[in-house]
């Protein structure tokens, strides 16, 4: 989640200490620059790197145009080829993007009204984001048709962060008004209405802001799988396949400029609607502030807290199993497409060919993997080093934070083909597509993690004649120690979306790309097994994460670990 930056700044030492600011220099007050100036300096950067790049490294192989080529080649193609393009995928972004919400919204506050569902919803959700928007999205297309994948994978994408927004919204509201409304005979549905809902919205909206750029993704995902005769998807398929580079570039900046600004629109209605949210508060939580040393029974409550974990992760799965026979019935999906867990299982276990197709799943998901890895290590350690000097510099993040939503802003279909003429095929090419769709979530979360240091505890630490520096090595590091584990777990479905969509479209190796093989052959039994093993595997890995996470935070003694 998102939150107003809260950027660590020396305070004068309280009067406890007076002995920590005799004879000091009262320090020089900084002239704050206006917050446009560093997007403008940011986009100098973006457009000076790209035209360098251009005109020496790429100048051969034709891979980076120019920002003036790309330019000739808008004006050339006309306003109206872009607007066409963007106007069609734009609805069904919107459409994806209300369903989605919608459900994610209702989800939350039917675990809010049942509290029971909590653990299992939340797990539910996770599998969701677990299940691959490029290993689904073939077989919606094939099950529905039309324009229908764009719709559903913009709505699955947004899901996921929506209800996690939520749920933190919705349990965040103040304990002495909840238990107000209590004393004045009110039930849950009037705790939710009366207070939960108004404490919840700006993490709704929050969240809402990050699923802009998401519901655009899905739907451009679902364009390239074909059905379709118009849209952006479409419309970077046949500039890559004409090799019209400039016009693959134009488009997707394009999608870059749409998607971000349904950000930044969101974001602005969240600051009119929420003003009492654009004040940052420090919270707390951090190491030793309740749990403490763990006592003899250390061992028992680990148990406890893996099973918490655990119990409801299966109860999720059983119900996804359910419900996916219950809309393959449903649905009367054709048997010849539409396979059973009972289909996967006799694939997997008692078919003929059963130990090839295991040593085939084997061998694909391992690649699969690979890739997911570079990826994952790549992002999550880019996005702790520039997180630490945005934390540091609040100059450095205002030039550069543009950059860093411009690319998480671009569909990631959108700039595959440039990475593939960049990169060639091969694991580098692999390890950017991961690394970047890991880095802005979790840049976010970790900054958050970073900034959320209580003022007092940093004024006292620069009362004693700590810097900056020091304030971030001794507290602000150890305190964001839960929000890089946030972003650890959130980062592990979204490496392996960057994996499948670098070898469906690029290597044609791994799970990605038998999935893409297997739909050509109809084979889908191979198609509904590489799916659900990918599923699993993505969950198990969330798990352990998660698992690793409390073992962490428990030891080190935060309130609150999972």
């Amino acid at each position: 989640m998102t939150a107003p930056p809260v950027t660590l700044r020396k305070k004068a030492a309280p009067e406890t200490a007076p002995e920590a600011s005799e004879g000091r220099p009262e320090p020089r007050r900084s002239v704050g620059l206006p917050q446009w100036f560093g997007g403008v300096v940011g986009a100098v950067v973006i457009v000076a790197v790209w035209t360098l790049f251009a005109v020496t490294t790429f100048k051969d192989n034709g891979a980076v145009p120019t920002p003036l080529a790309v330019l000739r080649q808008f004006h050339d193609d006309g306003v109206r080829f872009y607007l066409g393009a963007v106007g069609v995928s734009l609805r069904s972004a919107l459409l994806g993007f209300l369903w989605g919400n919608a459900l994610a919204i209702a989800v939350a506050l039917l675990v809010m009204l049942i509290p029971a569902l909590d653990r299992v919803a939340t797990q539910v959700a996770v599998i969701s984001h677990c299940m691959p928007l490029t290993a689904i999205g073939p077989i919606v297309l094939v099950v529905f048709g039309g324009r229908a994948p764009s719709i559903v994978l913009a709505g699955t994408g947004v899901f996921f962060t929506t209800l996690v927004g939520s749920l933190l919204g919705l349990k965040s509201a103040d304990r002495g008004s909840l238990d107000l409304v209590t004393a004045y005979g009110g039930g849950r549905w009037q705790r939710v209405t009366k207070v939960q809902v108004i404490a919840a919205l700006p993490a709704m909206l929050s969240a809402l802001k990050i699923a802009a750029p998401t519901a655009l993704l899905g739907t451009i995902i679902g364009e390239y799988l074909g059905g379709v005769d118009s849209g952006i998807g479409v419309a970077i398929t046949a500039a890559q396949q004409g090799y019209v580079v400039p016009r693959t570039w134009g488009l997707a900046l394009v999608c870059g400029f749409v998607a971000g600004l349904g950000y930044l629109v969101i974001g602005l209605i969240g600051r009119l609607v929420t003003p009492w949210a654009n004040t940052a508060t420090g919270v707390g939580g951090g190491p030793g502030s309740g749990r403490g040393r763990r006592s003899a029974m250390r061992l028992i409550a680990f148990g406890q807290d893996i099973w918490a974990l655990i119990w409801p992760m299966l109860v999720a799965v059983a119900l996804v199993l359910v419900g996916w026979i219950v809309l393959l019935k449903g649905f009367s999906v054709p048997k010849s497409i539409g396979k059973l867990p009972s289909d996967v299982w006799i694939y997997l276990f008692t078919s003929a060919q059963a130990p090839a197709n295991r040593s085939l799943v084997a061998d694909t998901l391992g690649t699969t993997l690979h890739d997911a890895a570079l990826g994952y290590v790549g992002g999550l350690a880019a996005a702790t080093v520039i997180a630490l000097l945005f934390v540091l510099s609040t100059s450095i993040e205002q030039a550069f934070m543009p950059i860093a939503t411009l690319l998480r802003s671009v569909p990631l279909v959108a700039i595959t083909p440039i990475i593939t003429l960049i990169f060639q095929r091969g694991s580098v090419g692999v390890a950017v597509m991961g690394a970047i769709v890991v880095f802005f979530p979790a840049l976010v979360t970790i900054v958050f993690g970073l900034r959320s240091v209580p003022d007092q505890t940093s004024a006292l630490v620069v009362a004693y004649g700590g810097s900056r520096l020091t304030v971030l090595r001794k507290v602000a590091i150890p305190n964001a120690l839960p929000a890089f584990f946030a972003a650890a777990r959130i980062a592990v479905p979204g490496s392996l979306i960057g994996a499948l969509v670098a070898e469906w479209l690029s290597t044609g190796k791994g799970i990605g790309g038998v999935i893409l093989n297997a739909i050509g052959a109809f084979a889908y039994n191979q198609v509904w097994t590489s799916i659900a093993v990918l599923t699993g595997v993505s969950l198990l890995i969330y798990t352990a994460v998660g698992v690793l996470e409390s073992v962490v935070l428990n030891s080190a003694g935060f309130t609150g670990a999972p």
